[in-house]
């Protein structure tokens, strides 16, 4: 984080991840604006506010002339907050809830309305902590993959995440 750039934009702020294995990428279809970026199985999957989209991981390498086209995850349309590769997933935080991508076969893990990102939990490699528009939920993480295991009790405000680190909101001006 400390080796990142912030740059004070007309609506906000935003972070340039300067070690970034991503630069700029330009698609032959209109996807929204971009807010994650993962490679995944051969796979380059961008979330935008327009949804979940991939392009072949190997596109750069036929020459700046190919411009991919973008396929659309269908199931996953809307704004997308954040991605996470955790062991053979793919996991989406999503603005009607959380996904899962394996095998190239997608399900929805968390079915509440928004999702905001997916954090390791220190000393424990069975679970992840997510922030979502009504607070805090937690996934195991098994044999079958991660899925939902509770909600945490007494947090039911809005709950993201800045460099790792948990913010809550109660969404007054």
């Amino acid at each position: 984080a400390e080796q990142n750039l912030w740059l004070g934009m007309d609506n906000g702020i935003d972070q340039v991840l300067i070690h970034s294995p991503l630069s700029y990428l330009r698609t032959q279809n209109d996807i929204g604006a971009g807010y994650a970026a993962k490679v995944f199985n051969g796979r380059i999957y961008l979330g935008t506010n327009q949804g979940l989209f991939w392009i072949p991981a190997q596109f750069g390498q036929v020459g700046p002339s190919r411009i991919p086209i973008a396929q659309r995850v269908p199931e996953c349309t809307g704004q997308v907050w954040a991605l996470k590769v955790q062991g053979d997933e793919l996991l989406i935080a999503h603005n009607r809830g959380s996904f899962a991508i394996k095998n190239n076969k997608i399900r929805q893990i968390y079915n509440e309305s928004g999702s905001w990102n997916f954090l390791e939990i220190p000393g424990d490699e069975e679970h992840l902590i997510q922030g979502t528009y009504n607070g805090l939920v937690v996934y195991k993480i098994g044999e079958r993959g991660v899925e939902f295991d509770f909600k945490v009790d007494g947090n039911s405000v809005t709950t993201g995440e800045i460099d790792g680190v948990l913010r809550t909101s109660n969404n007054e001006a």
